[in-house]
This record gives C-alpha cells, structure tokens and sequence, in this order.
C-alpha cells in the first residue's frame, strides 16, 4: 500500500498563487500578504487559505523590506526614520521591526 498525502485544497492552493504573486511583484511583508489574502477589500480568502499560503511563500522578508526602503527612498525621497516607520506601522507595510532595520541599515 502506497501513502497518499492529502489533497490540497483548491483554495489553499490559489491563495498560495496570489501569496507568492504579492511577494515576489509587490515585495509585500508576510503580515501583508495575509492581511491582502484575508482581506473583504482584497482576495477575500479564509484564514485558514491564507495561513496555508504564508507558510508555502517562497519570501526573503529581509529583501523585500529593502526593496520596500528604496522605493520608498526614490520616489518620495523619505528619511531612513521614515522609512523605518512606514515599514512597520500597522497600516503600513507590516514588516518586523528586525526586517525593517535590515532594510534601512542596507540602504545606499
């Protein structure tokens, strides 16, 4: 007898498509990316899809802050305290503190 995983829900699987589409294009934070999954406004995916899709995203958090910072440093040309504080407000980009240090600490 052979095992057989599981099949994963259609669902589970988009969300995981839109997850990895919102890091990899938008450089989202992973709170980001659940909150937009979740979102009624957004994808409207359960929390049990969108929990399913951050822990499958493929996502270097720390690089995605920074490419967050430069953006934020070019084109509205924000200060690196700025920067840090859009980066982790709740109604910002949602990233960790420590990802947000990161990126500020590596910008040129």
């Amino acid at each position: 007898a052979t095992a057989t995983t599981p099949a994963v829900p259609t669902d589970y699987l988009n969300a995981l498509i839109k997850g990895q589409m919102y890091s990899d294009s938008m450089h989202m934070s992973q709170q980001g990316i659940y909150d937009q999954l979740t979102s009624s406004y957004g994808e409207g995916f359960s929390a049990a899809a969108a929990n399913y899709a951050i822990q499958h995203v493929k996502a270097d958090y720390n690089a995605n802050a920074l490419a967050k910072a430069k953006e934020y440093q070019s084109q509205q040309a924000m200060s690196s305290s700025d920067i840090y504080n859009q980066l982790t407000s709740s109604y910002g980009e949602k990233f960790t503190a420590a990802q947000a240090q990161y990126a500020v600490s590596h910008l040129s």
